[in-house]
């Protein structure tokens, strides 16, 4: 695990008194006292969320300009990786049929002689360390009839996702009111000061 970095000496004593003073609220003074104490603890998470902001800055720069950089660079190789990637797939999908055709007219003489056929050798050998690798992906077209199909029952209820974001805006512009079946209006308070 990595170890925490060290922060300079004035937030470092803030926080430790901080981290160490325990309070019971039991009447007017000690109320008002923890809420002192909460909005120091408040400042403090600011400040030190602060100092790392600050600390991260370069860093992050440097690594949205790498990353830029390294983007440009490998794109310059995918229209020529595309295009080999067609080539060669077009080359043993050519081969591929072609072989299969050769093997419907030995079998067809095989049977029409009854001599038994040659061994078929494929007109093209894939080097050791090639292989084809399919990829599948989707597109929803029509949220509406996915929506339908989850309902009947007929896709799994994982094929919707719910979006958070979109009902945690909709819960609080509709405050009490909202009311959506299958969704709860949550709410958490915090003291701020």
């Amino acid at each position: 695990m990595a170890e925490t970095p060290a922060l300079p000496t004035q937030i470092e004593q803030g926080l430790t008194t901080l981290t160490q003073t325990q309070l019971a609220i039991t009447d007017q003074e000690s109320y008002e006292q923890a809420l002192t104490h909460l909005a120091l603890v408040q400042q403090m998470r600011r400040t030190i969320t602060k100092y790392f902001a600050d600390l991260k800055a370069p860093v992050l720069t440097a690594q949205r300009k790498l990353n830029a950089a390294s983007k440009a660079q490998l794109e310059r190789l995918t229209p020529v990786e595309s295009s080999l990637n067609d080539a060669v797939a077009n080359y043993e999908q050519t081969n591929a049929d072609l072989d299969e055709l050769d093997a419907d007219i030995l079998v067809n003489a095989a049977l029409a002689t009854g001599i038994p056929a040659e061994p078929l050798v494929p007109r093209i050998t894939v080097p050791a360390g090639h292989h084809r690798r399919t990829t599948i992906s989707v597109e929803v077209t029509d949220l509406l009839a996915l929506a339908k199909a989850v309902a009947a029952e007929s896709a799994p209820v994982t094929c919707l996702l719910p979006n958070v974001k979109a009902l945690t805006a909709l819960a609080r512009s509709d405050g009490e009111l909202f009311a959506l079946p299958g969704v709860r209006r949550q709410t958490h308070t915090t003291i701020v000061t």
